[in-house]
């Protein structure tokens, strides 16, 4: 599967090309977010975990459209259940539960080690999942893009985010980019978060950016929501001629909106 599904031309002179992902990679992506393995591993950022953790931690049977639902997981799991090379079937072990509370031992990625067949059958029966969780890629691009987004300081995002707390908080739809390192690796990337949890990385080459992961944080309110969309990437190694040092990018409908004061 290609992600993004097309080009995007960002603000802040940035692109993003369509790469054909991993299929290794993707599913283990799709099993342990929409299907909820890391949330029943314990393996999910929350501001205050539940003692027995559910699969929807992280919320992608939320939104409209969600991107799996109850019953979706119930019948594709016993799909999944059901598959077999030779003697091999799915290793993911909690992918039956529908909430866990104990100590997880097994493996919380087992789709990177999954043979070739069994994998590839799971991905033809998990397809359309797959490219409901991707097209969160697409949107929140769109959402930054030359022609919806506006570069601004992160300074400024800040004095209005404080701001609009005043009124309720800002928008589960908001949506940041900034630019920085991303992991304990120090890779060039950019991060993209929306206010409802969703968060997006990509690797950053000089202006081209490919995908690295897509996540959701579960968040507890207005003032949770406001700390997320202000984790901003460090800005270690980029340099002043940067366009977004010490910049973000936010949809320029919301900046110039009735509630932002110059």
């Amino acid at each position: 599967m290609n992600v993004p599904s097309r080009t995007h031309r960002l603000a802040g002179w940035l692109e993003c090309e369509p790469h054909s992902i991993d299929e290794g990679v993707l599913q283990d992506h799709v099993i342990r977010h929409p299907f909820g393995l890391a949330a029943l591993h314990g393996r999910v950022f929350v501001d205050s975990p539940p003692t027995k953790r559910p699969w929807n931690l992280e919320g992608w049977d939320r939104g409209t459209p969600p991107v799996l639902t109850l019953d979706e997981r119930r019948a594709l799991v016993a799909n999944v259940r059901a598959l077999h090379d030779g003697p091999r079937t799915c290793r993911a072990e909690l992918l039956d539960k529908e909430s866990y509370g104990g100590r997880a031992v097994s493996d919380d990625r087992p789709c990177g080690s999954c043979p070739t067949a069994l994998r590839d059958s799971c991905a033809r029966i998990t397809h359309e999942i797959a490219e409901r969780y991707a097209a969160h890629v697409d949107a929140l691009l769109r959402e930054v893009s030359e022609e919806n987004g506006i570069v601004v300081a992160r300074t400024d995002l800040y004095e209005r985010l404080v701001r609009d707390a005043v009124g309720g908080g800002a928008p589960e739809s908001l949506v940041v980019l900034t630019a920085g390192t991303l992991g304990t690796n120090d890779a060039p990337g950019v991060r993209i978060q929306r206010g409802d949890g969703v968060r997006l990385e990509l690797y950053r080459h000089h202006r081209a950016l490919r995908w690295r992961t897509l996540y959701r944080v579960a968040l507890g309110g207005p003032n949770a929501r406001m700390s997320f969309l202000l984790k901003h990437l460090s800005e270690r190694g980029q340099t002043t001629r940067d366009s977004l040092s010490g910049n973000c990018v936010v949809p320029r409908l919301w900046w110039q909106g009735p509630s932002h004061v110059s």
